[in-house]
């Protein structure tokens, strides 16, 4: 089983991690990228999904940070920004507009895990 790490908090993530599960992912969930950190194995996933706009960190940097402390899963940005690449330039390792469907996002979490 996928092991992911949603770090959303609008009122869209219970739907995002219901769904998520139902796909087989096994997925916990924090609101804000920095309780990403407090976690007692915070390298034990194969992926981590942020939300562009979780308020307690700057997103573009969270990906740097995560990486820099030698934590090795893959980041995916959800994002709502007009360049999304600014996900990817900060150090995300893909992203996913948050107007895309479902079936797209679990088509790159399906590809990150490819490899």
């Amino acid at each position: 089983m996928i092991r992911l790490l949603l770090i959303e908090d609008t009122a869209n993530a219970a739907s995002w991690r219901d769904t998520l599960r139902g796909q087989g992912y096994a997925v916990d969930h924090v609101k804000h990228a920095s309780d990403a950190f407090l976690l007692e194995k915070p390298n034990s996933y194969d992926v981590v999904v942020v939300d562009c706009a979780a308020p307690s960190i700057d997103d573009l940097i969270f990906s740097k940070t995560f990486h820099k402390e030698r934590l090795t899963p893959p980041v995916v940005f959800l994002t709502g920004r007009s360049s999304a690449l600014d996900g990817v330039n900060g150090g995300g390792d893909d992203y996913v507009m948050k107007e895309a469907t479902f079936p797209e996002l679990i088509a790159t979490l399906a590809e990150l895990n490819k490899s």
